[in-house]
């Protein structure tokens, strides 16, 4: 059975369908520039600005489940991005407050 599973994986990897999966995952940091206001729905972290995915999934050190509302402007943050068609920002799907020192 492991055999297989591994076939199978090597497979996928080679057809960059786990690549792309890992890509759109993956962590990033920065510090929040810019936060959306109403009507609209783009973030700037790092000089960058990321569209507000739906559903946006929000964590403080005091609250997992936060809402938008608890981003500031200079905030440190790690977070992850879904990856856009091309022509299109990338969206901010989930992000972490760090600790202030």
């Amino acid at each position: 059975m492991n055999k297989i599973v591994r076939v199978f994986t090597a497979a996928l990897m080679a057809g960059g369908l786990v690549a792309n999966s890992v890509a759109n995952s993956a962590q990033n940091h920065g510090t929040i520039d810019a936060l959306p206001s109403p009507g609209n729905k783009y973030l700037s972290i790092g000089d960058t600005g990321f569209l507000v995915a739906p559903g946006i999934r929000v964590h403080t050190p005091a609250q997992d489940k936060a809402s938008l509302s608890a981003l500031k402007v200079g905030q440190k943050v790690e977070f992850s991005i879904i990856s856009g068609p091309p022509g299109v920002k990338d969206s901010v799907s989930e992000i972490w407050v760090l600790p202030s020192k």
